[in-house]
């Protein structure tokens, strides 16, 4: 595990992230300071998700606060939000120990079943943001028994298992994807305070 002082990674984000509003607001969230517009909740109408924190026992519902260079930022009304690029978890805030950015694949790299490396950040207890690097592997999702092909309307579900692995843990995050490989439900490592967090479209 590597640890590295947060002006340094705030330093690293805002060079890596230069003509990216979403990586600038990452990584100035990432050391505690607040961004200069004010907090907005997702409008009326808002497309929605479901999220449940097993480890937590709690689920709620977040509405569509904003859309930007890939990524789609979801709310909670008590202002908890995660960041979602193709379905994908690449930071929360008010999570308590939340992930504070991350190093994910693109979608495309999972659903082609591509070796890859995550690197996901999160501060301890003293503010020194520490990261995680895995090694990870694609494989689909072993069918339960007895369980025959699923589908989704006339498209059938694709269920992929990411595993990924480092000498302190082994995650694996787990897609369910329907048409145009669109993620209509996942389970996602998010960090070892929260645990995992799964991600699923609300009707109506």
């Amino acid at each position: 595990m590597i640890r590295i002082s947060a002006a340094v990674l705030l330093l690293a984000g805002l060079l890596g992230g230069c003509g990216n509003p979403i990586l600038g607001k990452l990584a100035t969230s990432a050391v505690g300071i607040s961004p200069s517009a004010p907090q907005v909740q997702p409008a009326a109408g808002a497309p929605a998700i479901w999220l449940t924190l097993p480890n937590k026992g709690v689920k709620f519902a977040m509405g569509l606060l904003e859309s930007r260079d890939g990524v789609n930022i979801y709310a909670s009304p008590d202002g908890t939000q995660v960041f979602l690029r193709d379905g994908m978890i690449i930071a929360t805030r008010g999570f308590g120990p939340d992930l504070m950015s991350s190093e994910a694949p693109a979608m495309a790299t999972v659903l082609s079943q591509t070796p890859h490396r995550r690197v996901m950040f999160q501060l301890d207890g003293t503010d020194t943001m520490q990261s995680e690097v895995f090694n990870c592997r694609v494989q689909p999702t072993a069918p339960k028994p007895g369980a025959g092909a699923q589908t989704e309307g006339a498209s059938t579900v694709v269920m992929l298992d990411e595993i990924c692995e480092n000498p302190l843990r082994t995650i694996r995050n787990q897609y369910t994807l329907g048409r145009v490989g669109t993620v209509v439900k996942s389970r996602q490592w998010v960090t070892k305070g929260v645990g995992y967090a799964i991600v699923e479209a609300k009707d109506g």
